[in-house]
Formats: structure tokens, sequence, C-alpha cells
């Protein structure tokens, strides 16, 4: 049962990530309305937002970071992490229940580092800065 829900929390983030505009697509393949993200949010003032629409950029930004972290852990600690978000622990508990190795602590330090940045400027009112992701080999 565990696992099952953690696949089906994956799938869904994965497919939000796909619908939302401007995260995983360029343009959006349904059509736009009033509380869904701009096409592409860094082209857009923030400010300019509706509170709605930079709840949803905000959204986005959390479901990236989530994912991101989801892929660099090994099997077990992804049960471990679909658990904690489900029980919706904070991210700092949950992290420390994965036991990660230092490789991945920096790199999930630096995944929460880009996210804090990104959430930072939304709410400043400064579209979120894309950085390029590196990969491990």
């Amino acid at each position: 049962m565990g696992i099952n829900c953690a696949i089906l929390s994956f799938f869904c983030a994965t497919m939000t990530l796909a619908i939302l505009p401007g995260i995983a697509n360029s343009q959006s393949p349904i059509p736009t309305t009033e509380t869904t993200a701009p096409a592409n949010p860094a082209s857009t003032q923030v400010n300019e937002l509706t509170p709605q629409q930079r709840g949803a950029v905000l959204q986005s930004l959390l479901r990236q970071r989530n994912v991101q972290i989801i892929e660099i852990l090994d099997e077990n600690q992804k049960s471990k992490f679909y658990e904690a978000l489900r029980k919706r622990k904070k991210l700092v508990t949950a992290l420390d229940e994965l036991k990660l190795t230092p490789e991945q602590e920096n790199r999930v330090n630096a995944i929460i580092g880009e996210y804090n940045a990104k959430v930072q400027a939304v709410k400043s009112g400064q579209p979120p800065q894309s950085t390029p992701r590196t990969t491990a080999p």
C-alpha cells in the first residue's frame, strides 16, 4: 500500500510539472486561466501577478525542489521521503531521517539554497532566476 501511494504521489507530482505552464514545457498543453502561473514566469514581473498566480509559481517551485531531491535519493530513501511528504513532515525532519551521504547532503543543500533564492525573488516581486542544473555522473 505504501509503495503504491509513493508511486502515485510521484506520478501526480511529475504530471503536475508537465501540465503547469512554464515549468516542464514552454507552452501549456491546456488553456491558462487566471489562477494558473503565466506561460513564462521568468519573463513576467512577479509583482504583476495575482495572489493566485503567485501561489501557483511558489507551488511549482516547491514541486520542482521535491522532484530534484527525489532524483538524488536511493530507492529506500525515496520511500521514506514520500512517506514524510505524505505525513506533511517538515523538510528538515524528513531529510534527517534519510541518513544522507555527504555527497547527497551537499547536493540537497544546493537544491534547497536555489529554491530559497527563487522563493525570496518571488516574494520580493522579482521573477525567479533559472539556474542551469548540473547532473552527477
